[in-house]
């Protein structure tokens, strides 16, 4: 029958103490908080060098540097691990040869040019971040060549913002010395331009505005006149013109003026009044009776 393992202490107070040391040893240790995947951004060297820093802080053997170095690894990187013979994954120096010869610098240099002769500016993103990840790139493919570093990092920022060919002139004209240099002359640049861009928009807008007040104003005027014309107005004149038409003369029987207004009562060429029927009966009547 197989003996079941236990990894629990036996009571004892030698196993007890030891048991505490253990715990209260790995509760105190400082977790690996990077990975490493095997792509261009991760850079192999800087992983190493900060994984044996924290393997030196947490006093770590070399067989426990190798168990956690193990699940450490994401991507291509472990796929390339689990491919190696098992001589070469439990060594742990065989291992750092077999990475080394992967991922180091002189497998990765082309890799590091490549991507950054052909980085281009991404939508939104400033010309600091670009300028920074072409740096980077050039970085670790020259590592011990800065002023290598400073003129492909230029040369290639340059041609990477993907702005006009007068945009990149203008930046060309200031001479940059160092990558900040560049950026900060690309920044200003754009900031002019912008600028003009805002200022042409907003008299494009003002002219708008303006133009469809005006519309507006030439409508509103012209249907007022309209209305104007339409409308009666109430003047002395027109009182006067609607009295004119609903008078008769007294004296000459016609319309549009009063007696006392008639030409012909002024110069005494005064017309008898037309009588009405009932009237020209009332006179008959009395005229028969005075006969009588």
């Amino acid at each position: 029958m197989r003996k079941k393992l236990s990894f629990e202490p036996d009571g004892s107070i030698e196993s007890l103490q030891c048991f505490g040391k253990e715990r209260s040893a790995k509760q105190s240790e400082i977790l690996i908080k990077r990975t490493f995947n095997g792509t261009t951004q991760d850079v192999w060297s800087d992983f190493l060098r900060y994984y044996e820093n924290i393997a030196r802080l947490n006093s770590w053997e070399e067989g426990r540097k190798w168990m956690v170095f193990l699940t450490a690894l994401r991507g291509q990187a472990e796929v390339y691990v689990h491919g190696l013979p098992d001589s070469d994954i439990t060594n742990w120096n065989s291992l750092l040869q077999k990475m080394e010869l992967c991922f180091g610098h002189s497998n990765m240099k082309e890799s590091y040019l490549v991507e950054a002769k052909l980085r281009k500016r991404k939508p939104g993103e400033t010309f600091r971040d670009l300028g920074q990840s072409i740096e980077d790139l050039y970085r670790r493919a020259y590592p011990a060549s800065p002023d290598t570093v400073q003129e492909n990092s230029i040369k290639t920022f340059l041609d990477a913002y993907g702005e006009s060919e007068e945009f990149r002139l203008s930046v060309r004209r200031s001479r940059p010395k160092t990558l900040q240099d560049a950026v900060t002359s690309a920044m200003e640049k754009e900031y002019i331009r912008l600028s003009k861009r805002h200022k042409i928009s907003a008299k494009k807008t003002v002219y708008s505005v303006e133009t469809h007040n005006k519309d507006q104003y030439s409508r509103r005027k012209i249907d007022y006149s309209a209305q104007r014309g339409r409308r009666v107005p109430n003047t002395s004149n027109y009182r006067k013109a609607k009295v004119e038409d609903s008078v008769t003369c007294f004296n000459c029987s016609e319309i549009g003026h009063y007696r006392s207004q008639c030409g012909r009562f002024k110069t005494g060429n005064s017309v008898p009044p037309v009588k009405t029927d009932g009237e020209k009966a009332v006179s008959q009547l009395n005229g028969s009776r005075s006969e009588q």
